[in-house]
């Protein structure tokens, strides 16, 4: 058999099919064949389906009066001798051993555990991690090594030929304790803590036990590495560096790294000021930088048969975590250790050089020769480096060029955070100006900047654009970085009024002002769920999915859907965002109050769109009481005709409107304004219209004024034929309105339309498969009808039509949509059985129901499409545990498990060992 030609996918799953029909006549036949399969067979997911149905036909036969012709006899005695069949298949060798009469009873795979592995060698757990491991595997030997002792998973760590990928899916497996609440933080908090690690040995010993031996094999590998590999500062790498021992296991502790870093992040997001006992990630300074040069070297290296574009993302991956860790700055001391920055500086700025040689990218440089003949060389190295790096991110943000986006996001970050090093920040965001330091300073590599060189940014604006886009890139590192660049930009802007002032430049200069506020304080805005017994659900659904949710999802509903968002300010820096604002808005005044003659209008349009930008930030209603003041004599004074100033004007009227109390004449003529603006000529306004209102009604949505204005307008835009040939942007605000409207403000006694059932009719036409609609429409009225379920108070024939379309749409084979789908059908199940949340005895009938509507979770296991069935098996075990009783959920999950037309069963694997973790009495008696 094995010199046979292997056999495809689909020929394996035709062959089952048939036996599956034809076993009950010929179960030694199929026995046989299944035997034979397993032999030719080498693809793992049909190896397990061949397995699952031999093991059901083995079982069949025993007990049964069997004669096996010699040749059937030698192929099973040949397949028992062979030991990789015996760990591989070890259920199907004890059965076919059982049926042959060679073995009695059946022996526990895993022996007594209280010896720590004596005789270990014979432990399938230890042949196990050895061996490759896949997602689902490595899952299950996580949770397996959890069930014992510290020393026996260190045994099993240092096991001869062990699988570091399994330390990876250790770290996830802790991730994912911690979001279910079986693990606390604060027993996290001492495992990161290396001080602490004997108090966890009994409570937390996977964690305790996989951390030191990641500690100590990064000190072992740093030892191995010869110093004079990672001090380069030129464009010649040492050869050698490609024979460092431990080069074929980087990949993996990468990996393994970036999720102990992620663990960390997620354990720091608990607490409001960092905890400085976690200032330490374990990542040695040396290993740091020689990942660095080590891909440089695979890069340049001729000897490399195929391109390492897959090493290349986990480096990226992992060097982006790790530099932006909360103690970068701690381990990687660029002022101790500054040629390091360096070598890992040019070795990302060669590996860029490889992707554009490599995937023949058509890049022309457009750096100009900048005179840095004065500087030391290895200042001059840095910065034609980095203007390189620069230069590309440019070409391919204005689209010049095209680099596939995962690989350009990972690059643009890592380029971002090794220009946020405080040795080369300052000299990168002015080495485009041609200025020079003094000649005292020159002995230094990157001599102290004392100042900005303000008469060179105040008179030229494309220098000033270049250090705004630098500035962008990098991000403020510092509280006193913010103050210099803050005071920078008011000395641009406060030179309006002079003779030889630029406009231009005071207006790129109220862009800087508005981008440093936006990177000191960043705001985040938490949707308040109404059904408050289901929140823990929600959140536990959102935990399992967090990975698997596509792009365009998650990003349309807050803050411009739920009317009940908590808004916070992180504050990173704690700067004085009050009296940063109090400043502005006082000047601003000043400029309306005494401009010499008339303000041009370009910088009026400016002006109003900086207001409207830093109106975030404000917390008190006198500032937007003022903000509307201001705009509407600007309003009252501007031309109608000018579209970007109007658009500036119409949306921050109405943002300081909806904060304040509007006297009946004014809100009036509101009204008049929004219906000038939404039958304008221009996209644009027509666009800022919908948009303002929108904001409007958040705060205000008992607005009978504006519902009458607004109403027949987007119900009209949002059917068939009108989204079909609209635009996009336009189409969509459309709809946040109309949803939003429909959700919160119920208006039908107000326009004297049946607008429910107006509402209703175009959801679902719009979803409707048969209708070609742009697909962030589809996504949102998938997140707005969830978001009114969740608000309850639905009519029966609403909820009907809802949980229909919500079935039908988990049909397409678009990802984004079945994401949004199945999260519509998971919210339509908590709240129709929310009083049965989280009781084990739920009356029989309403158990009937339950138990029919997962079934369709298990029927998309089946579906054939690898990302619907992964998203259902996330939320599979979830769902289960919530509503069902333990009892019910062991014949339902084991009965699919077991059935021989499962095409699934390695996703349905980690539900039986979630339901097992949760439920550990039934599997006790």
């Amino acid at each position: 058999m094995t010199d046979q030609p292997k056999l495809s996918v689909l020929q394996v799953k035709s062959i089952l099919r048939f036996m599956e029909r034809a076993y009950e006549k010929y179960k030694i036949e199929c026995s046989m064949v299944s035997i034979k399969l397993l032999n030719m067979n080498t693809i793992v997911s049909t190896s397990f389906d061949v397995v699952q149905f031999a093991c059901f036909l083995y079982v069949h036969l025993h007990g049964q009066e069997i004669l096996f012709s010699e040749n059937d006899l030698k192929i099973l005695k040949k397949f028992l001798s062979e030991p990789s069949n015996n760990l591989r298949y070890p259920r199907l060798s004890f059965l076919i051993k059982r049926l042959l009469g060679e073995v009695t009873e059946e022996k526990p795979m895993i022996t007594s555990r209280e010896n720590d592995f004596k005789g270990f060698k014979e432990e399938p757990i230890f042949v196990w991690c050895c061996d490759e491991i896949n997602p689902s595997e490595g899952a299950a030997l996580a949770q397996i090594l959890s069930n014992l002792k510290y020393t026996q998973i260190y045994n099993v760590l240092n096991y001869p030929n062990f699988n570091l990928t399994l330390l990876k899916h250790v770290f996830q497996y802790l991730h994912s304790q911690l979001h279910d609440n079986q693990i606390q933080v604060e027993d996290l908090i001492c495992l990161l803590t290396t001080e602490k690690h004997s108090n966890l040995m009994e409570k937390l010993p996977l964690g305790v036990a996989g951390l030191e031996f990641v500690v100590e094999m990064l000190d072992n590998w740093e030892t191995l590495i010869p110093e004079n590999l990672l001090i380069s500062v030129n464009k010649n790498l040492n050869p050698s560096i490609l024979n460092v021992a431990f080069r074929s296991s980087i990949c993996d502790m990468w990996e393994i790294l970036t999720e102990i870093l992620k663990l960390k992040a997620t354990v720091l997001s608990h607490f409001s000021s960092q905890d400085k006992i976690l200032h330490s990630n374990y990542i040695p300074t040396t290993i740091f930088t020689f990942s660095f040069q080590l891909m440089r070297a695979l890069f340049q290296s001729k000897e490399m048969e195929e391109f390492p574009l897959n090493q290349l993302y986990v480096f990226l991956q992992f060097a982006y975590v790790a530099i932006t860790d909360s103690s970068f700055l701690h381990f990687f001391n660029v002022r101790d250790h500054s040629l390091q920055t360096f070598s890992c500086i040019l070795s990302l700025g060669s590996v860029l050089r490889e992707i554009i040689s490599k995937f023949r990218i058509p890049y022309v440089s457009t750096q100009t020769e900048e005179s840095w003949s004065e500087l030391h060389e290895n200042c001059v190295v840095i910065l034609k480096e980095f203007n390189f790096m620069l230069d590309v991110i440019g070409q391919v943000r204005s689209g010049i060029i095209y680099i596939e986006p995962t690989l350009f996001e990972l690059v643009e970050n890592l380029v971002g955070e090794l220009g946020r090093c405080e040795v080369v920040n300052g000299w990168l965001l002015i080495s485009h100006l041609g200025w020079k330091p003094p000649l005292a300073n020159l002995s230094q590599i990157f001599p102290l900047i004392l100042h900005i060189p303000l008469e060179i940014l105040q008179n030229e604006k494309d220098l000033l654009q270049k250090y705004i886009f630098k500035l962008k890139l990098f991000r403020i590192a510092s509280k006193i970085q913010f103050e210099e660049n803050w005071m920078t930009f008011l000395s641009v802007i406060n030179s309006y009024g002079d003779e030889q002032c630029h406009i231009q430049v005071i207006t790129i200069g109220l862009q800087g002002l508005s981008l440093l506020l936006e990177q000191a304080v960043t705001i985040v805005y938490t949707p308040d769920l109404s059904s408050s017994k289901l929140v823990n659900g929600f959140q536990k659904i959102n935990l399992v999915l967090k990975d698997l949710e596509p792009k365009m999802c998650g990003k349309n509903l807050a803050p411009l859907l739920y009317t009940s968002c908590q808004k916070s300010f992180h504050n990173e820096f704690h700067i004085d965002i009050t009296s940063c604002i109090r400043f502005l808005t006082d000047l601003f005044s000043q400029w309306f109050r005494n401009s010499q003659g008339k303000m041009p209008l370009f910088l009026i349009s400016k002006v109003v769109e900086n207001i409207v930008n830093i109106s975030k930030y404000f917390d008190d209603t006198s500032q937007f009481v003022w903000m509307f003041d201001t705009l509407w004599e600007v309003y009252k004074a501007s031309e109608k005709e000018d579209e970007v100033l109007w658009s500036h004007l119409i949306y921050g009227t109405f943002v300081a409107a909806s904060r304040i109390s509007v006297e009946p004449e004014t809100l009036a003529s509101l009204g008049s304004l929004l219906e000038i603006a939404l039958v304008s000529s221009s996209a644009n306004v027509a666009n800022v219209a919908l948009e303002s209102v929108l904001i409007y009604l958040q705060s205000q949505w008992d607005s009978p004024l504006l519902l009458n204005i607004v109403i027949p307008y987007v119900l009209t835009s949002t059917q068939l034929s009108e989204t079909v040939c609209d635009t996009e942007s336009h189409s969509y605000n459309a709809w946040k309105v109309l949803l939003f409207i429909w959700i919160y403000c119920s208006p039908s006694d107000a326009v004297g339309v049946m607008f429910e059932q107006d509402v209703l009719g175009n959801i679902l036409t719009v979803l409707s498969p048969l209708n070609k609609v742009h697909v962030s429409i589809r996504l949102l009225v998938l997140e707005s009808l969830r978001a009114r379920v969740e608000m309850g108070n639905l009519k029966p024939e609403t909820k009907k039509k809802i949980t229909k379309v919500a079935l039908e749409t988990l049909r397409t084979p678009n990802m984004a949509i079945f994401y949004e789908s199945i999260k519509l059908f998971l919210t339509i199940f908590y709240c129709d059985f929310a009083e049965f949340y989280g009781v084990h005895d739920p009356d029989p009938e309403v158990l009937m129901q339950m138990v029919e509507r997962s079934e369709i979770l298990f029927q998309l296991l089946k579906s054939g499409r690898k990302y619907n069935s992964k998203v259902a098996s996330r939320v599979l075990p979830v769902l289960l545990m919530d509503f069902l009783p333990p009892s019910e959920i062991l014949n339902r999950v084991m009965s699919q498990f077991l059935s021989p037309s499962q095409t699934s069963p390695e996703l349905l694997a980690p539900t039986i060992a979630q339901v097992r973790a949760g439920n550990t009495h039934i599997y006790s008696n």
